[in-house]
């Protein structure tokens, strides 16, 4: 709610149009995984995030989700392939948000 007052007074003030909004998010999610955080949840969290955005920032506005950089990850194996295969869940939710038309996704 804060949120969505803070971006919706910056509109009512005739502030610039926003046309695209980057989400940096999901590290912070993973480290959390062994508490029981995981990358459906954290694709339901996101999910009320974006249309939180959306109704502030309008519907044209498009969102980008960078994905996490675990590919240079220097754990030894066999955990860094378990980082870089759970990283990809949840970056997997990322794209299945994106192609969401229900949140205003699918335009890219």
């Amino acid at each position: 709610r804060a949120l969505r007052n803070e971006l919706g007074r910056g509109a009512r003030l005739g502030g610039p149009k926003v046309d695209i909004c980057v989400v940096f998010c999901g590290l912070n999610d993973f480290k959390k995984l062994y508490m029981g955080r995981t990358a459906g949840t954290f694709g339901r969290d996101l999910r009320h995030l974006i249309r939180e955005l959306r109704r502030s920032l309008g519907a044209e506005c498009d969102f980008f989700f960078p994905a996490l950089p675990m590919e240079p990850t220097r754990f030894p194996e066999p955990l860094r392939s378990f980082v870089i295969f759970v990283g990809e869940l949840f970056d997997e939710e990322k794209t299945r948000l994106k192609k969401d038309p229900s949140v205003g996704g699918g335009r890219n």
